[in-house]
């Protein structure tokens, strides 16, 4: 017989699956996994008919939904939605389930101290909580005190009170600094705010009204408005890299005077696509008060306006030829990218770009028609460089205009966001201990390429080789004050 705990304020749902693996004797989330499988009757139902999120919600007698709401992070990866009027009702969709339900947005699990021994009081136990898992977030809001944090996949086994004198701290100066900035407790309200709002907002919608507000501010808005600062430069200048680098490695590490295309980009795109922390870093930035930057979102999302594509048709502003050469240079060749970064048509901004003499370039030709133009191979080596036939390559020079060769050599120039040697992936949100002595720049982090990982409370324990920085100056007796 299982026997599952009840549910607890904020628990973050894979503490829960941790913390039932406890009052089991259980050594695995595998093990947890099939016993919770038996326990509400699916054992004969194939593995993939039921994400671990339902279990979990099953086993706690609870409404999926309401379980998703309040017991995982989905709520702050969707912030914004591609669709209007998309609702919570879109989470339990199985496969976003499986791909992103139980997994987290920083490698270590953190905890506060102060509130472990209030839990422990309170509740007989202490537990991980959902509020202190978000990239960024190093102090408890409400004790006003560093986190501890464990830098090992498998804490979540464990209670948070076993690693109390073992864990990493995160220092006084890290404490300290983000008390004293405003725009990281004001990036919090806004992405919790947004994690609250139901509907989604609506991509569109947070484009426009980023986009009126930075232009009014005097940022970039535009392709090829080079007299304007972009906004990621200001959001690294106002947040600091530091701290940056624990939610987002790539731009706290950006060239500064560089566009960001996952800011900059986003705001000129007339329906941005970018990740949730990245809408709630602008909307800090932008607005003064967390409150404003709500209600204009809000607003907006509620009116006619917002609802009835006109965000789409505002901006039917004409748009020069300069400005649809800097779209080509930003969206790397690509005619559907270009279009939507300067709001037209897709098939209207194709027939202007082979009119400037600048083809749809596919990652093959970018290569061919560098090592042709730049690198001065054959016809031949130059085809067979980018995976292209002659015949095609051919085709293609048949096509460049004058204007092609100066957005050549701007789009090889262009930097990526994804490391290299990375497969793709984005880095990974840095723990404070891992950007000590970081002044010789931002080493980024990837997750390990793995297939299948069994988490065994036997692994627990720090990095080979590692060592905590600090421990907490008190003892366990201390810790928990009767």
């Amino acid at each position: 017989m299982l026997v599952v705990p009840a549910l607890l304020p904020d628990e973050i749902a894979r503490g829960y699956l941790g913390r039932i693996g406890q009052y089991n004797g259980l050594l695995d989330e595998v093990q947890i996994g099939m016993m919770l499988r038996r326990f509400v009757g699916s054992e004969a139902v194939s593995r993939r008919e039921h994400a671990a999120l339902e279990l979990l919600a099953s086993a706690a007698q609870i409404d999926l939904l309401a379980f998703l709401r309040h017991h995982t992070l989905l709520p702050y990866r969707k912030i914004v939605s591609l669709h209007r009027d998309q609702d919570a009702q879109s989470w339990s969709h199985r496969s976003l389930l499986w791909s992103q339900g139980m997994k987290a947005l920083r490698t270590a699990a953190y905890f506060c101290p102060e509130c472990v021994g209030e839990d422990i009081d309170f509740h007989g136990q202490s537990y991980w909580r959902r509020q202190h898992q978000l990239p960024g977030q190093l102090l408890c809001v409400k004790h006003n005190c560093g986190l501890g944090y464990v830098d090992s996949d498998n804490a979540w086994l464990k209670p948070p009170s076993f690693f109390l004198e073992t864990a990493f701290e995160v220092r006084d100066e890290w404490v300290r600094l983000a008390m004293q900035n405003p725009l990281q407790q004001r990036f919090f309200e806004i992405w919790s705010g947004l994690a609250e709002q139901t509907p989604s907002i609506y991509s569109g919608v947070a484009s426009r009204v980023f986009r009126e507000k930075a232009r009014a501010l005097g940022f970039a808005t535009r392709p090829g408005q080079t007299d304007r600062p972009w906004l990621s430069d200001r959001i690294v200048e106002s947040f600091g890299s530091q701290w940056l680098a624990t939610l987002c490695p790539i731009l706290a590490a950006k060239v500064p005077g560089a566009e960001f295309p996952s800011i900059d980009r986003h705001i000129l795109a007339k329906n941005g696509k970018s990740l949730a922390h990245y809408y709630a870093l602008i909307a800090a930035q932008l607005f003064d008060t967390a409150d404003e930057a709500l209600l204009a979102l809000v607003a907006a999302q509620s009116s006619d306006f917002g609802r009835t594509g006109s965000v789409d048709q505002c901006q039917v502003t004409e748009v020069t030829d300069s400005e649809l050469i800097e779209a080509y240079v930003m969206a790397g060749g690509s005619h559907s990218k270009s279009a939507r970064v300067v709001g037209l048509g897709e098939r209207t901004a194709a027939l202007r770009l082979k009119g400037l003499g600048l083809p749809a370039l596919s990652k093959g030709a970018l290569v061919s028609l560098h090592a042709f133009y730049f690198e001065q191979n054959s016809i031949d080596e130059s085809a067979k460089a980018g995976g292209l036939t002659v015949e095609q390559l051919l085709d293609l020079l048949r096509q460049i205009g004058v204007s092609f060769i100066r957005a050549m050599k701007r789009i090889v120039m262009v930097p990526s966001e994804i490391g290299p040697g990375s497969r793709g992936q984005r880095p990974k949100a840095l723990n404070p201990h891992e950007l000590s002595g970081s002044e010789a720049g931002i080493k980024f982090k990837f997750a390990p390429q793995k297939k299948c990982v069994r988490r065994h409370l036997s692994q627990i324990g720090l990095p080979e080789g590692a060592s905590p920085p600090g421990k907490y100056p008190f003892k366990l007796a201390q810790a928990f004050p009767r």
